[in-house]
């Protein structure tokens, strides 16, 4: 059984390295001796089950899947990024020296048209579609794909979106609220900008921002216990050199929050989204890392494609004005305090002035919260009980593969999978109610 969303279609734009000789990827010696990066190709796989201007492959490329959550693999696009141009280009960028327009152009050179339509929605009818996009190549995850995807304010006037990530295989619970959402917000250092501030200040009886004290993993803890809807932070970051990205307080007593630790402060919480945005003048947002980008923006998107179970994140990705900082956090959390609807927050906040701000979508289906009375509020959060379904899930698999790696059976471990499959039957009738938005196939 596959599990996909109702009522949407779907494109899923999964990009992979289109070579297998690391030296074509990274740099080589110049006769002056110094380093170049090389011009680097890329190949986009996409996955629909709508009809997409893309080249067909005569012959599946060797290795790749050929069906994705049930969409079927259409053709790809080879296409190639020049990176020591790039790293030139990005260094302006992040000076401000070239703004979002610029950088949206030198994005759309690098891409064929078959794949710049798809990007930005200008495809079929006037229908909404969710693409989903998906970077094997950590590098070119980096870049703010988002600039292309919402220009000409084709995809936002449609109700479409684009998200980063690939389809889970598996819904997610939905979010009963009583009242308005509620957004924790925590600033270690207190160095917001006076942008942001202004951007989270009078949303009235749409949403109510709630300021939390403390570092990084007190506000995890705070928004768990205290069974907040969102939580913005306000940080650095920092990557390692094996891509793995850390929320960072730079001068703290505390070392960088990694994905792992965050899922576990966050886990059968009612945290479903996490906004993250650098202080102001923070160094790491405008140093070059690899590749040219911003070492924080290169942490962002480390930290949000994690493999651990994340809540949903959206972070910028590249910088911003002040007016475009208040003008696009105001309108998010306020359109999502309204509509409850993530995706439509961030066409909302994308349809004025497109901005350098991903969404890493963490679900399956359109909605992450319902609204309830008092009265039809469940007994057990529907998130607790999602969180121990997911984790018995998880522990059958891994007693799967051992009996199998063993080679014998067990009659423990057969015993005790039988027991969890069971207790996962009663789980999945407890959560069954707050699961909408999903079909399987």
């Amino acid at each position: 059984m596959v599990a996909r969303a109702s009522g949407i279609d779907s494109v899923f734009v999964r990009v992979t390295s289109a070579t297998t000789v690391p030296s074509d990827r990274y740099s080589q010696a110049t006769p002056a001796g110094e380093d170049e990066l090389r011009r680097t190709p890329y190949l986009a796989l996409v996955y629909s089950q709508l009809s997409l201007p893309i080249t067909p492959f005569v012959d599946p490329p060797t290795g790749q899947p050929t069906e994705w959550a049930g969409d079927p693999l259409l053709g790809g696009e080879t296409f190639f990024v020049h990176w020591g141009k790039y790293s030139e280009y990005l260094a302006s960028y992040l000076g401000g020296g070239k703004g979002e327009q610029s950088m949206e152009k030198r994005l759309f050179e690098a891409l064929p048209a078959n794949l710049s339509a798809i990007l930005s929605g200008q495809f079929g009818d006037s229908r909404p579609t969710r693409t989903w996009f998906h970077s094997e190549a950590p590098e070119l995850g980096e870049l703010p794909w988002e600039l292309v995807a919402f220009a000409n304010g084709h995809r936002a006037s449609t109700g479409g979106s684009f998200v980063r990530g690939a389809p889970p295989d598996a819904a997610t619970p939905l979010v009963p609220v009583v009242g308005r959402l509620r957004l924790g917000v925590v600033d270690p250092t207190g160095r917001a900008s006076a942008a942001f501030n202004q951007a989270t200040t009078g949303f009235g009886d749409r949403l109510e921002v709630i300021p939390l004290s403390g570092g990084v993993r007190s506000a995890l803890r705070q928004a768990a216990e205290q069974g907040l809807e969102l939580l913005h932070i306000v940080a650095s970051a920092t990557v390692t050199s094996s891509y793995d990205g850390g929320i960072d307080v730079p001068g703290g007593d505390e070392p960088p929050l990694a994905a792992s630790e965050a899922v576990a402060l966050l886990r059968g919480s009612r945290t479903r989204l996490l906004g993250l945005t650098t202080p102001a003048d923070d160094p790491a947002a405008t140093s070059a890392g690899g590749y040219g980008s911003a070492v924080a923006y290169r942490a962002f998107a480390a930290f949000a494609t994690s493999p651990q179970a994340l809540p949903t994140i959206v972070a910028p990705l590249g910088p911003m004005d002040d007016a475009q900082v208040t003008e696009f956090w105001t309108t998010f959390y306020g359109t999502l305090g309204e509509t409850l609807e993530i995706e439509g927050a961030m066409a909302a906040a994308q349809r004025a002035r497109t901005a350098a701000v991903a969404l890493f979508l963490r679900q399956l289906q359109p909605a992450t919260f319902r609204r309830v009375s008092h009265v039809e509020q469940p007994q057990t959060d529907p998130s607790i009980v999602g969180a121990d379904l997911a984790s018995s899930k998880e522990l059958v698999e891994q007693f799967e593969n051992l009996k199998a790696s063993l080679g014998v059976k067990t009659t423990y471990l057969d015993r005790f999978v039988k027991g969890e499959r069971k207790r996962q039957s009663k789980l999945e009738a407890d959560v069954s109610d707050w699961i909408e938005g999903v079909e399987e196939s």
